[in-house]
């Protein structure tokens, strides 16, 4: 395995492995209306964005689909990693784009709006995500 495949490897383990404590985390806060409000008008004001909600059952549903992910990136063939890790450097030197937004978003969506079926299936919808949004802004 190529140092950039290695690299992609263990960033996308530990960004996994975060979102998934995070969705454990998420799991045990009990919600009020009050609670809402504020999450509203921090979010409005700019100070952050709005946590990803849902019922306890459906966070640790989403933490285990992030575990099982983590679990499987060994299985990602090298050549998806460094596409990966390739298409998220150029973007971060290029532009000066901070991915771990982007990145933040593709993973609050798993287990809400997305399951993806596997680790490569997962890296290969991140590096399509990155491209994406990588083209448009070196053509302008």
């Amino acid at each position: 395995m190529t140092a950039d495949a290695d690299w992609a490897l263990q960033r996308l383990r530990y960004l996994l492995e975060s979102a998934a404590d995070f969705r454990r985390d998420e799991a045990k806060i009990e919600r009020s209306p009050e609670k809402e409000h504020l999450l509203d008008v921090l979010e409005a004001s700019g100070y952050g964005q709005r946590p990803p909600n849902g019922s306890p059952a459906r966070n640790l549903e989403a933490a285990r689909i992030l575990d099982e992910l983590a679990k499987d990136l060994p299985n990602v063939p090298p050549h998806e990693l460094e596409a990966y890790a390739a298409s998220l450097l150029e973007l971060e030197d290029e532009i000066g784009i901070n991915m771990t937004e982007i990145e933040r978003e593709v993973l609050w969506q798993i287990g809400f709006h997305s399951a993806p079926s596997g680790a490569a299936d997962f890296v290969r919808n991140l590096t399509k995500l990155l491209v994406r949004d990588l083209a448009p802004n070196l053509i302008n």
